[in-house]
């Protein structure tokens, strides 16, 4: 059905209806243009600012109507500003209507059009978890609930059917309808008892626990925002509800309720400011980081490790110096390397070849310490990863999981080495740390990581994977739209950004440049939270590499909020924390291998550390695992957003070797809550 408005110099104005995405007509007269121009013209220009925006468009905010029009409205606020203003408009035509001498409007259908157009909008909740033995909880959910079905009982009546509404018999079940809908004061008045309390928004920022049905932790920003959102949604439905029956009762005569519309009107917009300034305060003060907790069983593709770096191993420490001398003790060698198989040692017994070179190491020792002198050696067969499983000293030392067990099982095939003494002095047995480089997989890739910001696109996750050997950076890319909000069409697989993947061997490849290469001397990496100043959202990732240590930098650009656009985009810059700042290391001595932990880990939220990586316990491991794990799970909030930050942290269960895992900051939606216009 098409229809137009039309204005004083009697050209066509229309607006697109949301529901059926054609034009839809109230008609009247030119008569008394003088008095309608206005109105007109502000009800043709706010029904398009309410289409554009339930679709998700841009509009002016004018500077009358919010104190912070400079930094623009969310998608909530800017809905009910223009709400209140066609409610407004509405109100004033049918005023002079029942003025006049003879009605010139369809007021009915004015009425209908007017809140078809919001009712089919987008006013989704995001369905926010309600525990329903909590009686705040309980009122939100059952208030959202009688909200939404008086919503569908107004379409399924008259909103989606202007036949019915326009047929005079009607008129008694459209009334019926109306009066139920003026119950939705009282829940008015519960949903701001729950949103007017403090307490209550700011328990809803309290974080849950990892446990086997949260997965995700949101952060308390995300959490009351939600709820903001959803509480917002709900009030708006029903307020429009309310006013939508003061307009029928008395378009069909039953009385005049323009003075209870504009209390309520005055009441509905004084607990908005007051919610909105309880929200705001809590919002600045809330933290925004988002991350993922271990999953319920670790598979691959849910963590990622170091291997073969810094291992346990051992050597006679005739095998450890240049001139075959056993006059030092095993403490004495702090680095050093293997220089020959001398006879009667671990590697000489080993058959030439594979074997031999699985026995020996190919790259730097250090760290050695004495153990025992004699031992029989169980080997881990068919496994590049890992060396030994039991070492079993004649001294009763056992070394490596369920030692005495395993060695029972392994000891008829263990390799027997013996220590011996040369003139007065021991040729000891050493157990020591074996960095080599020939089977390891302990890179970390140094390219940029980026959204096509010519697109328009923005980082929306994170997450950290193993390719070739080599730790990348990986992120989603969505484009960015009005109000801060991304499109999320897409499946998130879809979406990841095409890294370029390589081999360090690759031609043109060069260390230092395109990777970093983990060493005794250089494997620590920095846990940082790199957060980006406001009014830019987060457009890349990367690694550097900053006195030995692994660094984060995050990539950020200008936007506009309102238009959702980004803005100086050859300007973006990269952005890190202080290097500078002293930091404090998390020891990981004597730890066991982080996926047989028993439960979930823990996060550690202190700043201004860093961890290095290094081997597992040697009683309970023989320090055979490189840790921490890499937890490569994407990290993604469950509404997609941009970011405002991106960070790095460890988690683990006390006793356990733990994971370096991504985190995300959501963007923080608080500087565009602004109070809404009662003009």
């Amino acid at each position: 059905m098409t229809t137009e408005i039309t204005s004083m110099d009697g050209s066509s104005n229309e607006y697109v209806n949301s529901s059926s995405a054609e034009y839809t007509v109230v008609p009247y007269t030119n008569s008394e243009q003088e008095i309608n121009a206005t109105v007109d013209a502000g009800l043709y220009n706010t029904l398009s600012n309410l289409k554009r925006v339930l679709d998700g468009k841009p509009i002016d905010i004018d500077d009358d109507t919010s104190t912070l029009s400079a930094n623009g409205f969310t998608f909530i606020n800017q809905v009910k500003q223009q709400y209140i203003k066609l409610e407004q408009l509405v109100w004033a035509l049918i005023g002079l209507q029942l003025n006049a001498s003879q009605s010139e409007i369809d007021l009915f259908e004015l009425v209908r059009i007017s809140h078809e157009l919001l009712l089919n909008g987008n006013l989704r909740e995001n369905a926010v978890d309600l525990n329903l033995f909590d009686g705040y909880d309980e009122l939100l959910f059952y208030s959202i609930q009688t909200v939404n079905e008086s919503v569908q009982q107004a379409k399924k009546t008259y909103l989606n059917n202007p036949a019915f509404l326009s047929d005079p018999e009607n008129e008694l079940d459209i009334m019926v309808v109306v009066q139920d809908q003026l119950d939705l004061r009282k829940t008015l008045d519960d949903i701001y008892y729950i949103s007017s309390n403090v307490i209550y928004m700011q328990s809803k920022a309290q974080l849950k626990q990892c446990d086997k049905n949260v997965m995700v932790i949101k952060s308390a920003n995300q959490l009351i925002y939600e709820y903001y959102h959803d509480i917002s949604m709900a009030e708006l439905k029903a307020y429009a509800l309310v006013q939508l029956s003061f307009m029928f009762f008395t378009v069909y005569n039953r009385g005049n309720f323009r003075k209870q519309a504009q209390d309520l009107r005055d009441k509905y917009l004084d607990r908005t400011r007051q919610t909105q300034d309880i929200v705001r305060h809590l919002l600045e003060n809330s933290k925004r980081d988002i991350w993922r907790c271990d999953p319920n069983h670790y598979t691959v593709g849910t963590y990622e490790e170091v291997t073969n770096f810094l291992q346990g191993y051992i050597d006679n420490e005739v095998n450890l110096n240049e001139e075959s001398t056993c006059q030092n003790t095993c403490e004495d060698y702090k680095a050093t390397k293997n220089y020959r198989c001398f006879d009667g040692t671990y590697c000489a017994l080993k058959s030439e070849g594979a074997e031999r070179d699985r026995a020996t190491c190919k790259g730097k020792i250090v760290d050695c310490q004495f153990m025992g002198n004699d031992l029989n050696v169980c080997t881990t067969p068919n496994q590049f990863s890992r060396r030994y499983d039991v070492l079993h000293y004649d001294n009763g030392n056992i070394l490596g999981r369920n030692g005495t067990e395993v060695y029972e099982k392994c000891a008829d095939e263990s390799t027997r080495i013996q220590s011996w003494t040369r003139w007065v002095v021991k040729c000891a047995n050493c157990f020591c740390l074996c960095d080599d480089q020939k089977h390891s997989e302990r890179h970390f890739s140094l390219r940029d990581v980026v959204s096509d910001i010519k697109k328009n696109r923005v980082v929306s996750a994170v997450a950290l994977r193993k390719f070739q050997g080599i730790f990348h950076l990986v992120i989603v890319e969505r484009e960015l739209k009005p109000y801060a909000t991304l499109n999320v069409t897409n499946p998130t697989w879809h979406l990841y950004n095409a890294v370029e993947y390589f081999h360090i061997h690759d031609a043109l490849v060069r260390e230092g440049i395109d990777y970093h290469t983990l060493t005794w001397q250089n494997r620590s990496i920095n846990l940082d939270t790199v957060e980006v100043p406001t009014g830019k959202v987060v457009t890349g990732v990367r690694f550097r590499v900053f006195d030995g240590a692994i660094t984060l930098q995050v990539r950020a650009t200008d936007f506009d909020f309102i238009s959702g656009q980004l803005k100086n985009v050859d300007h973006s810059f990269w952005y890190m924390n202080d290097n500078s700042v002293e930091r404090t290391e998390i020891p990981l001595d004597s730890l066991d291998i982080p996926t047989l932990s028993p439960e979930k880990s823990i996060p550690n939220v202190l700043t201004k550390r860093f961890v290095k990586f290094g081997p597992s316990d040697k009683y309970k491991d023989l320090a055979q695992t490189t840790i921490p794990f890499i937890d490569s799970q994407l990290v993604e909030s469950h509404n997609p957003m941009p970011l405002s930050g991106v960070g790095l942290f460890w988690k683990a269960f006390p006793g356990y070797g733990g994971f370096v895992a991504p985190k995300i900051l959501n963007y923080n939606y608080g500087a565009h809550i602004g109070a809404l216009s009662k003009s």
